[in-house]
């Protein structure tokens, strides 16, 4: 199952995740560099910053990039209030 801009924005949208997007986007596998640039180019704006982390993971890995390898990436970080929240809507929606 793809991941749609719904759950992207559901991400980028929990305090637990935007207090800590780095921990994220290196247990996407992003490499350090690549961090360092999302946290030059977007500062303090958090939102954008998790964003374009999950836009890179997405673009990065193609038909891999399935919301349930993210739920699990979230889990993996500790992030269990999105990620059920992910889990019930998922279960909506499909």
């Amino acid at each position: 199952m793809s991941i749609g801009t719904w759950v992207t924005c559901r991400i980028c949208e929990d305090v637990q995740v935007l207090k800590n997007w780095e921990k994220l986007a290196l247990r996407l596998g992003l490499p350090d560099y690549k961090i360092y640039e999302v946290q030059n180019r977007f500062g303090r704006d958090v939102y954008e910053a998790c964003y374009c982390i999950l836009s890179m993971w997405y673009n990065s890995n193609g038909k891999e990039a399935t919301i349930d390898s993210l739920i699990m990436v979230l889990k993996d970080c500790k992030f269990h209030n999105i990620a059920n929240i992910l889990e019930k809507e998922r279960a909506q929606v499909f």
